[in-house]
């Protein structure tokens, strides 16, 4: 179940399309409220994918690939044979094109002398490494994941953020971890009108997702260490420095995909007590 979830929105690139799925699959039978939380926990894991494809966004172009993709896609999608190769390509150019538009977007804006130096004043208030301004970020992250309805393109705003230096790399991990409970809001929201099952594996979602936010906010900073230590980035290193911006995307991307796998590879012994977890938590309404 959580390879099928991994891989399937690693080619969807969406985890809320396969949690959305996951529990539709439940409502209608088709899936138990076990086989729909390791389908789930795997969902954690493939969207990390499309951090990461951004990260690379910072070291090359994408839009270069985007139009010859386009191209092809269009060519393939012609020739009968090829129609479904041609329909994914093209569907995953026009991905990459809104990733790359709102990259550029961002960057015009934070460099844009007005703009930019009130998106800059705003964040610095916030500076000061305190347990309030991180949960303010946490809480933030999450906000705007729910409002936005997409993890991948608060991401991208994150990353285009801290790649400038507009936004610390520590408030930067707090939006990260918001965007992982921010996500799971969704689904939640479109079980209320589902069964029973759906709307325990909805709450799931949540439950595995905010779990893991409390311990890794507890193992924060070696946890964060590690995987600056991994990238080679030093959180003092200055945003002038010629790498920063490759360096600090890819310290996201790290941070996202560890936070996902060692929580899907801590939870997953743990399922059957999650599975009494949302039973005891939501149970049938009665008639």
């Amino acid at each position: 179940g959580m390879l099928t979830g991994m891989f399937v929105t690693a080619a969807v690139q969406s985890s809320t399309a396969t949690t959305l799925m996951t529990v539709s699959f439940v409502n209608a039978g088709l899936l138990t409220l076990v086989q729909a939380i390791s389908v789930i926990m795997g969902a954690h894991i493939g969207t990390t994918v499309t951090a990461w494809i951004m990260s690379f966004g910072f070291s090359f172009n994408i839009a270069d690939f985007v139009y010859p993709a386009f191209f092809i896609g269009i060519i393939l999608i012609y020739m009968k044979k090829r129609r479904i190769i041609g329909d994914f390509l093209f569907g995953v150019s026009f991905l990459f094109l809104g990733l790359s538009t709102l990259k550029d977007t961002g960057f015009s804006l934070v460099n844009d002398p007005v703009a930019g130096a009130a998106i800059s004043t705003f964040f610095s208030n916030f500076n000061e490494p305190t347990i309030l301004n991180s949960l303010l970020f946490l809480l933030m992250g999450t906000i705007l994941t729910l409002c936005v309805q997409s993890s991948a393109a608060i991401m991208a705003i994150t990353m285009m953020l801290c790649s400038t230096g507009v936004l610390h790399i520590d408030q930067g991990i707090m939006l990260v971890l918001g965007e992982n409970i921010g996500t799971t809001i969704t689904s939640n929201i479109v079980a209320m009108s589902a069964n029973v099952q759906a709307r325990r594996a909805a709450f799931a979602h949540m439950s595995i997702n905010v779990l893991g936010v409390i311990w890794v906010l507890l193992a924060l900073k070696p946890f964060f260490g590690a995987v600056c230590h991994l990238v080679g980035f030093d959180p003092a290193m200055s945003a002038d420095a010629p790498d920063f911006a490759i360096k600090a995307s890819m310290v996201l991307a790290t941070f996202h995909s560890a936070f996902n796998i060692s929580n899907t590879v801590l939870l997953i012994w743990f399922v059957p007590y999650i599975e009494r977890f949302v039973c005891w938590a939501i149970k049938p309404k009665k008639v």
